[in-house]
């Protein structure tokens, strides 16, 4: 992806990485920004989950050796645990752990705290010059699992502020239409719950129309 200021001439190129087989890639992204005369002069590195970084771009060669060094390291791991699991005598054990996954509730993620996080971001594992912390991502609010695990921004985007004087009317927090069919929605729902009861205290099998 490139991204072009038409004033300068600079120009960032990132490039959003897909997962390899072992899943090497997952979220990485990287890249470098380059002035009028496609003259390098900041490096980015990072995971569009968890941070962002920049670095002097002196260390460009530097960083891709380090990550291809922790990437065989990571990838020789994976393969020696598949190699693992395919030597068991079972028949049935390479797809063991996949239906372990599925039914244990200790790995049900849902199940997980809400004052722990669900999945384990990686930290920046670079030693590099000049290395800056450009983004990171706000933490989530204490009971979003509940709500579908919005952000705070997500959560307030339906909430009406108490002054509303500095927001337009064409908001579409103010259509009633939106409130209504809300409430329509949760009549027919509960109107549907009270037939299926009586028709199941009446033993009785729905019929179509």
């Amino acid at each position: 992806m490139e991204i072009t200021s038409h004033m300068t001439g600079w120009k960032a190129i990132l490039a959003f990485h897909s997962c390899g087989w072992f899943g090497k890639d997952l979220h990485r992204i990287d890249g470098y920004i380059q002035d009028d005369k496609k003259k390098k002069q900041r490096a980015f590195c990072g995971n569009w989950l968890d941070s962002f970084y920049s670095f002097n771009i002196s260390q460009w060669d530097e960083y891709l050796k380090q990550y291809k060094n922790h990437q065989s390291k990571n990838t020789s791991m994976l393969q020696n645990t598949v190699a693992g699991d395919s030597d068991t005598s079972s028949p049935s054990s390479s797809t063991a752990s996949f239906h372990k996954t599925q039914s244990d509730p200790s790995m049900n993620l849902d199940l997980v705290p809400e004052d722990k996080p669900k999945v384990k971001l990686e930290k920046c594992r670079y030693n590099l010059d000049g290395l800056t912390l450009l983004w990171k991502p706000f933490p989530r609010p204490p009971n979003h699992s509940k709500y579908y695990s919005f952000t705070y921004f997500a959560m307030q985007l339906n909430e009406m502020p108490e002054d509303v004087s500095h927001l337009p009317p064409t908001d579409c927090r103010f259509r009633p239409d939106m409130h209504e069919a809300s409430f329509e929605k949760n009549r027919l729902e509960e109107k549907q719950r009270a037939a299926r009861k009586e028709m199941k205290k009446l033993n009785k099998e729905p019929e179509p129309v």
